[in-house]
């Protein structure tokens, strides 16, 4: 079974062009995984190998209380093993193909309260034109949900001020309008008006423009939005999704339908959107503690 291990890590290094990292962690799994057949089944042959021994193996990793995501390579790492074992004719059938994994816990998206969005918001100063377009964005991101790379890619007629709403094109080019609030509004209008003008050099009908007239990147974004951060005490970092997840998540605490959530977000499945129903559940629990007769304390 060695032999094969060795032919196997020459496989992956040369014909796959696996990273080294990638290669000693299957290989690592590989002969775990063959050990425990040998010394629970006695298994000294890859034609001994059955569905059953794979299965078993899995559950045996499951009872050591490992990460899923543990799991899941190692399985990766053992059915690969089986398909080339397949290719190179040593057995006719990948024993593991069908056997499924445990399925990966849902990370809930990171997001902030109102009352954050609302100092996070306050905290940019007003002194330059710089800081007066960051305003905007962050205004725009909190007041649609979009995508920063959606946000980037927005151009002047894209933008409808008059009818409170902006057209954005999101991925694989599926549009969508997404409508603008008051406060939006006006800080849109404020940038278009009395700062754009200021930043724009050619001609370009791009809506956020970096200091020499350019096309802003999100990368730029992200980098304003760490300054941001620091600015605000106990924030450590800020991720650009965030104010996406927040705008999502206090929709919902706000009693707003899912599916209206969903068209405005741009997502095709519902099920991505529902994880933000996560995120509210957790204020529809406090709620209910703080208003259940039975459930308030006793002073």
């Amino acid at each position: 079974m060695k032999a094969y291990v060795q032919t196997y890590t020459y496989y992956l290094r040369v014909e796959r062009g696996f990273s080294a990292h990638t290669i000693s962690a299957y290989v690592k799994d590989i002969n775990q995984y063959l050990a425990y057949l040998a010394q629970t089944y006695t298994i000294t042959s890859p034609d001994q190998i059955k569905k059953d021994h794979v299965e078993r193996f899995v559950r045996n990793e499951q009872r050591k209380r490992l990460k899923s995501s543990t799991i899941a390579r190692k399985l990766s790492a053992i059915k690969g093993f089986h398909q080339y074992l397949v290719l190179e004719h040593v057995i006719k059938d990948n024993v593991a193909s069908e056997i499924e994994g445990p399925k990966k816990a849902k990370r809930l998206p990171s997001t902030f309260s109102e009352e954050a969005v609302a100092a996070i918001i306050d905290s940019i100063p007003s002194d330059t034109l710089l800081q007066q377009r960051n305003a905007a964005i962050l205004e725009l991101l909190y007041a649609t949900g979009i995508r920063i790379s959606e946000c980037v890619s927005l151009t002047l007629p894209d933008v409808h001020l008059n009818e409170g709403f902006i057209h954005v094109t999101g991925k694989g080019n599926k549009e969508r309008i997404v409508p603008l609030h008051d406060v939006a509004v006006a800080s849109l209008r404020h940038y278009i008006t009395d700062v754009r003008v200021h930043l724009v050099k050619d001609q370009t009908n791009h809506l956020f423009l970096n200091r020499n007239g350019k096309v802003l990147t999100r990368q730029r974004v992200w980098q304003f939005l760490q300054g941001i951060s620091g600015l605000i005490p106990g924030l450590e970092s800020m991720h650009p999704h965030q104010m996406r997840h927040s705008f999502a998540s206090h929709l919902l605490n706000s009693g707003v339908d899912l599916r209206y959530v969903q068209a405005l977000l741009g997502h095709e499945d519902i099920a991505t959107t529902q994880i933000y129903t996560h995120t509210s559940n957790d204020r529809l629990k406090q709620t209910f503690q703080n208003a259940h007769p039975r459930a308030k304390k006793k002073e």
